[in-house]
């Protein structure tokens, strides 16, 4: 058996990008283009991510509680490259993320979500966790593995919202 790992998600979850969000639609409106072209501009998410430094301090406790490491799954492309910069900073913040997963099709993202942890765990890993902010993705790997605890993080917790 490999390492225990926590499944956690970037978008709404470790990172703020509401605003990026916005603004990408304001941008693929006033240029009659596709959303996710703009959406996945890498000067936008530079310029309006923001880390969420409440959330990234909660997985960090629960990775030292059970002694777990992170796996991030985001259904962000390969392509987009501002995912990296991200990633170093979260490790540097102290988040110990073993592995990073990106998506490469068109499936859903519960549905690639949940393969990327049948994949760890037929790797050998125990998925003890996945923290996530859409609820589609967390049922689907409920009805899956039972024993897999969920954690819903509320898509903007900096505005009020609770995550435990």
């Amino acid at each position: 058996m490999k390492d225990k790992v926590i499944v956690v998600d970037m978008d709404g979850v470790l990172i703020d990008e509401m605003d990026r969000r916005r603004e990408a639609k304001e941008l693929q409106n006033s240029y009659d283009t596709d959303f996710f072209d703009v959406y996945f501009d890498e000067g936008l998410a530079y310029e309006y991510d923001t880390f969420r430094r409440d959330v990234i301090s909660f997985v960090k406790s629960l990775s030292e509680k059970y002694d777990a490491s992170v796996v991030i799954v985001t259904a962000r492309p390969t392509y987009f490259f501002e995912t990296q910069r991200q990633i170093a900073l979260l490790r540097h913040y102290g988040l110990n993320i073993i592995d990073v997963f990106t998506k490469n099709s068109i499936q859903d993202s519960p549905t690639y979500k949940k393969q990327v942890i049948d994949d760890l765990i037929s790797s050998g890993y125990k998925v003890i966790m996945i923290i996530d902010d859409r609820e589609d993705v967390l049922q689907k790997v409920k009805e899956a593995y039972p024993k897999i605890k969920i954690v819903k993080i509320p898509y903007n917790s900096k505005k009020g919202g609770k995550y435990v």
